[in-house]
Parts: structure tokens; sequence; C-alpha cells
């Protein structure tokens, strides 16, 4: 398989992997990547067929399972979402898009959903793998609330209920830094 080193998405999704297998996220078994793509994914990553050293498969598959049922849940929210972040998606053979909306179905920090080590990660991932959003998310507010606040917007509505979101009690929570 042809592997563009100038695609960032590759080296994001290699790290989901690694992260995946020691335990962290939400993703489940194959990142909500297609079958095949998983399986291409895997063998990027040195591995004949995948590999779950460090944290049992059973533990995987049944966080797939919830994340699916959850986005099953949720379907019209996360294809809406999942359209509007691959419109700024940049050229990938990797369905970031899908893994980025996805995690936004979890209950915990995207962050902390896609198994990224810390917040800061996430602005990196967001900065390279899709145009334009990090000029977008000005000031800047933390990744998943930003996506809501987008797609109300798109349906003239606001996410926040006060007036102005700097009159909102949830202000600093929104508008953080480093995410």
């Amino acid at each position: 398989m042809d592997v563009n080193e100038q695609d960032p998405a590759v080296h994001w999704c290699l790290e989901l992997l690694v992260r995946q297998r020691s335990g962290y996220g939400i993703l489940g078994e194959t990142l909500q990547l297609e079958p095949g793509d998983y399986l291409a994914l895997c063998a990027l990553n040195g591995e004949d067929t995948p590999v779950f050293e460090s944290y049992p498969l059973q533990q995987e598959q049944l966080k797939a399972k919830l994340l699916k049922l959850q986005k099953l849940r949720r379907e019209d929210e996360y294809q809406e979402l999942y359209q509007w972040l691959r419109e700024y998606q940049k050229p990938s053979r990797w369905d970031i898009a899908c893994i980025v909306a996805s995690a936004s179905m979890g209950f915990h920090h995207l962050w902390q959903d896609l198994g990224l080590v810390e917040r800061p990660r996430l602005g990196m991932l967001m900065r390279e793998c899709f145009f334009g959003l990090s000029d977008l998310n000005q000031p800047p507010m933390r990744w998943k609330k930003f996506f809501y606040r987008q797609l109300c917007l798109l349906h003239g509505a606001l996410v926040c209920r006060s007036p102005s979101c700097s009159e909102c009690s949830s202000y600093s929570e929104c508008f953080a830094q480093d995410d």
C-alpha cells in the first residue's frame, strides 16, 4: 500500500492505534474505521493481524459495541457532525473525520475519548488534519463544544443560553486554552 508521508492522518491514526492498544479511548477495536482500513492501519504498524497485548480484546469489543449503540441513538447528530468535519478534512486515505466524530459521541473530554495522552495533542491533530478549523475556532474553545456551537450556528441557534458567551457562567470551561 502506498503511504503518503505528507499525510498527517497516517501518523495520527497510528498514534491512536498505539494508545488504543494500551487501553485508552472509547473507539473500540477498529478505531471506528472500516475493517479493511483498520487492517491496513495494523499492517502499517507492522502487524499481520491486530494484536492486543496489554489490553484484552473483549474489553475493546465491548467499547466498540457501546459506542455503536451511542452512535445509533444519536445517529442524526453523528451524521451531521461527521459530514461537517469531512468538509474540513485534508485529503487522506484515512477517515479521521469518522474517528473524531465517533469519539465526540463519548462522555468525556474529546482528547480522552480519542485516547490521546494530553489535551494539547488534540489541538495538534485538528491543525494537522483539518483545513482552517483552528483558525475558525477563535477565541479558542474546547473542541467538542466548538463543534456543537458551529452546528448550532448552521441552524441559526447558539449553544450558550446567555445572549453573549462572555456573560455565560461556563465561559472559562468552553474557552480554555491548549485544547
